[in-house]
């Protein structure tokens, strides 16, 4: 029998001060599709703050660079174990939190380092009956950051002073550490756990963002940024494309 580890668990999202305008629309749709969540939620930024009996604000100061303000992030965290996430992926639909929460206990038990959470690339191709497995090392995005479950002494071990997201995001050096990157199984493409937005994309609405925010009522927030060009979604589309046919040929996108 799994435990329940709920208690050992934290929802960290991370952001700054120049990004506060997404914070009051990403909170909107976390309550609306996921009013159950068990874990304890905190939001990190430079100095502002959300004001909510929810959400746990933790300040880091000045801006560096993402690692070293991560790094100061996590020190501020009890739990042993992170859901890391971004304020600018929206949840979409209702969230099964017995299903979340029945995949992370596992993940807890089993005392892996870290769980993708979101069905996007890369997966796990292998065993049908394994809810989630290792991603081959050399795979594109292996350890690609956030929307996923981390536990803390991983994170400590993947950031590297000085460097970006994005710049740990498209790094192999991870490959040369004794740490597995588990992704859930294919089949969960059926079923998704966790379906979200990337709302924005180098500081821009992402196209389809407006459309959606329209949909569920918080079209009021669509005028605090740009929409991205017509040429940066059709590039982002074709991106989207290539992914999927990985997916159907049920093929990795290795880096070398």
């Amino acid at each position: 029998m799994i435990n329940n580890h709920t208690s050992k668990v934290s929802f960290l999202i991370v952001s700054c001060d120049k990004y506060k305008d997404l914070w009051k629309p990403f909170f909107l749709t976390f309550f609306k599709f996921w009013s159950d969540c068990p874990y304890k939620i905190y939001l990190a930024s430079n100095y502002s703050k959300f004001i909510n009996e929810k959400v746990n604000n933790i300040s880091f100061g000045d801006d560096k660079d993402y690692s070293n303000n991560l790094l100061t992030i996590l020190n501020e965290i009890e739990e042993e174990w992170v859901i890391l996430w971004f304020e600018d992926a929206f949840f979409t639909k209702h969230i099964d939190n017995s299903l979340i929460v029945n995949l992370i206990n596992e993940s807890v038990s089993k005392n892996i380092n870290h769980l993708k959470l979101t069905v996007d690339y890369p997966l796990y191709y292998g065993d049908k009956n394994q809810n989630f497995g290792p991603i081959p090392r050399g795979v594109k995005y292996r350890s690609a950051l956030g929307m996923a479950l981390y536990h803390k002494s991983t994170l400590n071990k993947i950031l590297i002073p000085g460097q970006s997201a994005w710049q740990l995001d498209k790094s192999d050096a991870v490959d040369e550490l004794d740490i597995e990157f588990h992704a859930l199984n294919s089949n969960f493409r059926n079923k998704i756990p966790i379906s979200i937005i990337n709302s924005v994309i180098k500081g821009k609405w992402y196209r389809e963002a407006p459309a959606f925010l329209r949909k569920i009522g918080l079209q009021e927030f669509i005028p605090n940024r740009v929409v991205q060009s017509i040429k940066d979604y059709i590039y982002i589309k074709l991106y989207l494309l290539r992914i999927e046919i990985y997916f159907i040929f049920k093929k990795y996108w290795y880096i070398k």
